[in-house]
């Protein structure tokens, strides 16, 4: 998997990675050898840019780096001899400790079940119930369907939640106007103009934000990391969200396939940060008072000889688990991934002509009275037909 990270940095500047198969993530490259070490240790720091401010840093980091592959080593060698349905590998976080990765990344304290259980409930949030007919398959893939944009990176900032919201909402207009629209959406308007900073937030209050001021903006018109784009060019709107019964894993696979990817929240171990495939599953990944949150997107479902499996999408970079993806277990609640799950009900925007009032991108923008908001309306049971339509032809 590390020589996977290096073709992919050094092919990154002019090709886009493509999402990983199924089969890439249960078959991959499993290094059970690091050796020769120094080499390795050369390698890790010409990949991720590595310069340390002193020779005390750099020895502190190299032994860092060489006991976590040590780990590794011992891991992968358990997962070979079937002791572990998944292996690890080298990536960026490979010369951190477990404290500074969490910092790196923002990850989140716990939240209490009754707290998030009242929050998921408030304002634009709805119990999501599964129809009754047709049974979802046995295995769904929405990227394979092309209606999953690429994976992105939140860098050093706690926006996961804006990361995953966004990717819902994307996913979400991809469906429903049957790939016609593949706006990619932005998450910096998220962070600046309702969380206002890097220290975290959550999906539905990302939805009931975007539901009040009138939508959300293309990453074009309003790119991560800018802090000072400021345009009003909407592209979608949120109606509201539904969210799934705790724990309820049944539901959770009738609303990928209906609906488009969930948003959900899961709780971090260490041994998360160092996936490079396989079914990840981790018996200390528990709501406890040492792990932290993070949001991830899931995008579809399957079930392999090791067993069934929820396909996630992450928000740190194609560099780390495999070209950003992690398989999850599924049917165990595992890291509480199927507590709180929640998705988006999208109305896009109509495009303008190019000429037209609005601006950039030919929309309307967030000012816009109502007699000027033509709203593309589609009711569930629409909704159902295209998803079932367009699953007919794959």
């Amino acid at each position: 998997m590390f020589r996977l990270v290096l073709a992919i940095i050094a092919c990154a500047a002019s090709a886009v990675t493509q999402h990983p198969t199924v089969d890439e993530l249960l078959h991959g490259d499993v290094i059970t050898d690091y050796s020769p070490y120094e080499k390795t240790w050369a390698d890790f720091k010409t990949a991720f840019d590595r310069q340390y401010g002193s020779s005390e840093e750099e020895d502190y980091r190299k032994q860092l780096f060489m006991d976590n592959i040590k780990e590794f080593e011992a891991h992968n060698k358990d997962y070979m001899n079937g002791k572990t349905t998944y292996w690890k590998d080298i990536n960026q976080f490979t010369d951190m400790t477990d404290e500074e990765f969490a910092s790196h990344v923002h990850l989140e304290p716990k939240e209490s079940t009754a707290g998030r259980v009242k929050r998921q409930s408030f304002g634009v949030c709805s119990q999501y119930t599964p129809p009754t007919t047709p049974t979802p398959p046995a295995s769904w893939d929405w990227r394979s369907r092309g209606y999953v944009s690429p994976v992105k990176d939140q860098g050093n900032c706690g926006s996961c939640w804006a990361f995953t919201t966004a990717g819902a909402m994307e996913s979400r207009l991809r469906i429903l106007t049957n790939l016609s629209r593949s706006d990619t959406l932005s998450e910096q308007q998220m962070v600046d103009c309702f969380a206002q900073n890097c220290k975290g937030n959550y999906p539905e209050r990302a939805y009931e934000y975007l539901n009040r001021t009138g939508g959300i903006m293309s990453d074009a018109a309003y790119p991560y990391t800018s802090g000072s784009t400021r345009t009003n060019q909407v592209v979608a709107e949120v109606t509201g969200c539904q969210y799934t019964t705790h724990g309820d894993e049944t539901a959770m696979k009738s609303a990928v396939y209906f609906q488009g990817p969930l948003s959900v929240i899961i709780y971090v171990t260490p041994a998360f940060r160092a996936y490079a495939g396989g079914i990840f599953d981790d018996p200390n990944c528990v709501q406890n008072s040492s792990n932290r949150t993070h949001c991830l997107l899931i995008v579809g479902y399957g079930t392999s000889g090791t067993g069934p499996f929820w396909i996630a999408k992450n928000s740190w970079g194609t560099t780390r688990g495999l070209k950003g993806y992690w398989l999850m277990r599924r049917g165990a609640n595992t890291c509480s991934l199927a507590s709180w799950v929640n998705f988006p009900q999208v109305t896009p925007k109509i495009r303008q002509n190019s000429g037209a009032p609005g601006g950039a991108g030919g929309t309307k923008s967030i000012g816009t009275g109502p007699s000027g908001k033509l709203l593309l309306v589609i009711g569930h049971s629409v909704l159902a037909f295209l998803i079932t339509t367009v699953s007919a032809k794959y």
